[in-house]
């Protein structure tokens, strides 16, 4: 069971750093994606929430408040 932190790298080669509560993402934790994304920032059950800063894999960068895996840009919650 992951409870702590760590580093987990799953079998498609994207890798997660940070803390791990009852096997899922929670706390503060960096995820990099294959493809070049990453994210940085605040986890809940899993998901990006809270504080973080998104950058995608052209370099633009997301930063400030995700909700349950979701960008807040202050009017609407988005999917990236």
């Amino acid at each position: 069971k992951m409870h702590g932190t760590g580093t987990f790298k799953s079998a498609g080669g994207a890798e997660y750093e940070g803390e791990f509560k009852d096997n899922k993402y929670d706390g503060h934790g960096t995820y990099r994606w294959t493809d070049g994304a990453m994210y940085d920032g605040a986890w809940k059950e899993g998901k990006m929430h809270g504080e973080g800063c998104y950058t995608d894999p052209d370099g633009v960068a997301w930063k400030g408040t995700f909700y349950a895996g979701r960008y807040y840009n202050g009017k609407a919650y988005l999917a990236l």
